[in-house]
Parts: C-alpha cells; structure tokens; sequence
C-alpha cells in the first residue's frame, strides 16, 4: 500500500511539474511581449525628448523584473487618476495605463487557471506580479486579503482601526487619533489616567505590569519599554504579511490560503481574532529567568519559539542588532508555520529535521528596507557558512543522508554548527537554483512536513520524488551550484556556530 501511494504521489507531481511549466511557459511570454512593447514606447518618448516620461517605464519595468533576492513593495497609495484632457502629455499616461491594466487583467486570467489546478505557489506568485503591475486590480487585491478604503489599500483589521479612530504610529503603535498629542507630550495612558512617561515606565517595572502591543497577527509583551515594543511589532507584522504572499504553497490549499488572509467564506475580508504570541525582555538576565524551567540547554539559545506554550521568547541585544533581528526572523518562521497550519504534534521527528531548520535559517536573512526587500542575500553569514563548510572544509552531507535525521539525531550530531550551515545552502540552492526550479517542490516539501494529518513523517513526498532529479543528481547540482555562489561572491573563513535553537 505505502509503495503504491509513493508511486502515484510520484506520478502526480510529475504531471502537475509538466504543468506548472506550461503555465511558466506562458507567464514568461505574455511577460516577454509587454516588456517589448512597454521598451517601445520608452523608446517613442526618448525619440521627441520626453527623457523623464520615458525613465518613468523604465523605472516600473526594472521593478518587475525577478532578480536573485530582492522584492519590491506593493503601494498602499491608490494610483493618481489621469486626467481626461486631450494633450500629449496625457495621451501617453493614458496608452501606458491601459497597456498595463490589460497586461494585469490577461495575467490575472492566468493566475486564476493555474490555482484552479492547485498550483498554490505558482498562482499566487503571479497575483503579486499582476499587483506590480496594476496595484488597483481588484480581484487580485481581494484575493490577497486586501479592501480599499478612500484612496488606500489596507487590511481588514486595519480598516476596522481606522474607522474606529486610530491610527498608527511608529513609536507608539495603534492609538486614538485625538490621544496622539498627548503621547507626543511625554504623557502614557496608565489605568485609566494619563501620566509621565518616566513614572508609567517606574510603575510598570515595579508591578511587572508589561506594555502590550497588538497588531494584525501578534500580541508583544515586553518590560523594555513601549516603543520598542511597537519596534519589534511592527517589524513581525511586516514579516508576517510578506511571508504569507511569498510562500502561500507552504499553507497547501486554496482554503487555508483564505483564512490567512482572513477571507470568508463569502469571499469578504475578516478581521484576524488569534494573534500570535511574543514576549520580549529588555535583558537576557529576564529572559533567562523566564525560562529556566524549560532547561539548561535555554543557556545556549538566543531566542526560542516554544510551541507548547504558543509563544516565542527573545530579549534586547544592543550590542548586536543585526543577530537579534534574524533570531526573530528564525523564530517567527516556525511559529508562522506551526500555528497557521494548526499542527498539534512534535514536528520532525522522525526524518527531514534539517529542511524546517534550514528554511528558518534561510528566512533570517530577510530584511525590509526602504528600497524594497532582501531576502536570500548569498552574501548572509549562513550562506556564506555554507561555502565555507563545503569549498574550504570539504564538508557535505549527502540530501539522502541528511533528510533521514530527525530531530534527535540531527541535534545530537558533534558536527552541528556544520549541518546547520549546510541545510541553510541546501535551501538557498532549492530556492534559486535553475531560476527557481525547485521553489515550488521545496514548499510543497515544507508544507507536507508541517501537515497536521500527517501520521508519519516517512509518508512525506520526498525531494526527489517532487523534484523528478535523484538523490545523486541532487547532490551534483548542489555541489556545482555552491562553488558557482563561491565564484560570485566574496567568501570569508568567519563562521558563526550559532544555531538559533
């Protein structure tokens, strides 16, 4: 029975990888003929000297462009109307405004055949590309949990702050609109009366009475102080809304999709009423304490998300930003993954251990800038760990040998900080070998690891089924596309041996 099911599970991922590559095939042409007509017209406005009109097409196709790590935002602006009178200036706009929504709608159409076949992340991918495109498509924008209200695009929670007075603010989070000169004053809210903030800090320590900060998906307890709190928020929230519209595959079906982007079943957007849990100390002494009962092993960690009592734990490190902001990336990445898939169970314990450590440790490189986001950078210090491990130390662990560790086994290896450092450029090679042509299998991976009907973890579809390669020809690839990554960046002999577990 077992090697039946392999069988067809085998057979089906081939056919829906002959599919997914059709559509793929259609993507990039239908891409490729707007990229050439859109050039064309850059090209007319160059020619009688519309040089900044022309860069203006310029400009948005470079931000269309699939580059190796980085992402553009979607605005939450509603695009400026055009306006109806007849002058050159506007006989342009409006020609590129219609070669756009049309490019959008015809993409769209796309989008919606490939999800019906249950391509999750093939679809979904090409409705933030239909969003780049036209930010005010509609149906796209309805499909990815967002509603306009006025001339902005928002979240159902966030429209629901709105009209309920609040607005947010960076320093102090979700706050009425008429309280926010009195926060600007020096003064907190305090049980019901408005105090200094030096005497709301004072009393708060001494009660142990923590700031709590909600936004859409999480609730941040902390003893370091309200704004950072609201700091830390607010870059979860951020995370959490990429995360969802960039691995959609990893949550399997259409209808898990819609109830991360709180859809009904009426396909009308719905405030999120669970938030994920945070607590957040201003030391690691606090942080230490909170957890001691968990055991000694805490001592070596940085932060942890304890699925057990559904809240991860981190704690202020002003001395070094940068590893504090990717523990919180780390972590976030299994709490996202356990709870948005309601498992109740231990996962990988059996087998594939390394591909939820490896994709956390991949998803610490993310970073949200003001120019768009970064995610995948081969010049991250796990990445960069992963040349070194394999070019330098002549270290690789073979895809066969390492899926079959659980956690256990996995953890108990002498050569830990080595694993580690490998399973994260195994990721790095699923994600953007080939222009991405195992993408796909790895969430479907991923998603089969975190299932929460799944009775064994040997029943998981394995990479060489969904991928159609064997174990050897995996291992080849890997091999080659790590001394490529080499070639391309500068690689340092400083590695870290933090495991972030």
């Amino acid at each position: 029975m077992v090697v039946l099911c392999l069988v067809q599970c085998t057979q089906i991922a081939e056919a829906q990888r002959l599919g997914e590559e059709e559509y793929r095939k259609k993507f990039n042409e239908s891409q490729d003929l707007f990229y050439l007509e859109s050039d064309q017209l850059a090209t007319n406005l160059s020619g009688i000297g519309q040089t900044a009109h022309a860069k203006e097409i310029v400009d948005k196709l470079e931000s269309l462009a699939v580059t190796s790590h980085r992402h553009s935002k979607l605005p939450n602006q509603v695009r400026p109307r055009i306006s109806p009178e007849a002058t050159p200036e506007n006989a342009w706009k409006q020609r590129w405004r219609r070669m756009q929504n049309d490019h959008a709608a015809e993409m769209y159409s796309l989008a919606h055949q490939v999800l019906k076949q249950q391509m999750i992340g093939l679809g979904y991918r090409i409705l933030r590309y239909v969003l780049l495109v036209n930010p005010d498509h509609t149906e796209a924008r309805k499909m990815l949990g967002y509603t306009r209200f006025e001339n902005e695009w928002m979240t159902p929670f966030e429209l629901e702050k709105r009209k309920d007075g609040e607005v947010w603010d960076d320093r102090f989070g979700w706050i009425k609109q008429n309280d926010l000169r009195k926060y600007e004053q020096g003064l907190r809210p305090f049980r019901g009366r408005w105090i200094p903030e030096e005497q709301d800090q004072n009393l708060r320590l001494s009660a142990n009475d923590l700031w709590e900060i909600r936004t859409e998906h999480w609730i941040v307890r902390t003893d370091h102080s309200l704004e950072k709190g609201v700091e830390v928020a607010k870059k979860l929230e951020d995370y959490f809304q990429f995360f969802i519209r960039e691995f959609p595959d990893l949550f399997a079906s259409r209808g898990q999709m819609n109830q991360l982007f709180n859809i009904g079943q009426n396909g009308r957007a719905r405030v999120n009423k669970n938030p994920m849990q945070v607590n957040y100390f201003r030391s690691r002494e606090g942080y230490l304490k909170r957890l001691e009962k968990v055991g000694p092993l805490i001592a070596s960690t940085n932060g942890i998300y304890l699925h057990k009592l559904g809240t991860s734990f981190f704690y202020s490190r002003p001395d070094n930003l940068e590893e504090e902001e990717s523990t919180i990336y780390h972590e976030a990445t299994h709490q996202i993954l356990f709870e948005s898939r309601g498992s109740k169970r231990d996962i990988a314990q059996e087998m594939h251990f390394w591909a939820i450590e490896g994709f956390a440790c991949y998803m610490e490189s993310y970073r949200n800038q003001e120019e768009g986001i970064s995610l995948g950078d081969p010049h991250y210090i796990r990445f960069n760990n992963a040349m070194v491990r394999l070019i330098v130390d002549e270290y690789f662990v073979r895809f066969e040998v390492i899926t079959s560790l659980g956690q256990r086994n996995f953890q108990g290896q002498q050569d830990l900080p080595k694993l580690y450092s490998q399973a994260s450029g195994m990721i790095h090679f699923l994600m953007h070998a080939n222009e991405g042509a195992y993408r796909d299998d790895l969430g479907k991976f991923i998603a089969a690891i975190y299932s929460p009907n799944l009775r064994s973890e040997r029943h998981v579809p394995t990479l060489d089924e969904l991928s159609g390669k064997s174990y050897l020809e995996l291992n080849k690839e890997y091999i080659a596309y790590i001394a490529r990554l080499a070639e391309e960046v500068s690689v340092t002999e400083s590695t870290t041996t933090n495991t972030s577990e």
